[in-house]
């Protein structure tokens, strides 16, 4: 089955962000992200940005979660490809929003002014390449995931098939010896 294909049996590739676990996990990774992300810097000014990258992209995770929880049965309607490139559109628009959202809330709290126009493209260029580098590996590592699980149920069912071609050639022969026997 290619990344095009989908038949309306098999469940689609995107996990069931509904579920308790998985928002669990997400709110972990997320949290491990922001961490890397705050030592990338450097150690000065550590806990503030800490802070400030975790509540953003805690925000930004949880926000994803919640549209692709409300959209998951259409997307997995969808052939697997037409439901990753919407599903990364989606999220790149949130991440887009969320980072317009922010540099307004800052701009009113007065955390920084609007001094420089570049430093407010950066930091929707920067915002944007980085979700979108994190996107593109967490569909990938779902794609690989529901292959790996379409392959273990085609597995299965060829065992299954042998294992039942086997039993029934000796109940056939059984059966004959049988009614043999009997005669």
């Amino acid at each position: 089955m290619t990344m095009n294909q989908k038949t309306s049996s098999q469940p689609g590739f995107l996990p069931n962000f509904c579920a308790v676990s998985t928002v669990f996990m997400l709110v972990l990774l997320v949290e491990l992200l922001a961490l890397m992300l705050a030592f990338s810097a450097g150690i000065n000014g550590f806990w503030e940005r800490l802070a400030m990258i975790s509540l953003f992209a805690q925000w930004l995770a949880l926000v994803n979660a919640a549209l692709l929880c409300l959209w998951r049965r259409w997307l997995n309607s969808l052939a697997v490809a037409h439901a990753a490139f919407i599903s990364f559109g989606l999220m790149l628009t949130v991440t887009f929003i969320l980072s317009l959202a922010a540099l307004y809330l800052g701009l009113i709290s007065g955390f920084y002014s609007l001094s420089s126009q570049e430093w407010t493209q950066f930091f929707l260029f920067r915002n944007s390449v980085i979700s979108g580098a994190i996107y593109a590996v967490v569909l990938r590592y779902f794609y690989i995931q529901y292959q790996w699980q379409l392959q273990i149920r085609a597995q299965s069912h060829a065992q299954i098939q042998a294992l039942k071609a086997r039993i029934r050639p000796h109940f056939l022969f059984n059966s004959m010896n049988t009614i043999a026997s009997l005669i």
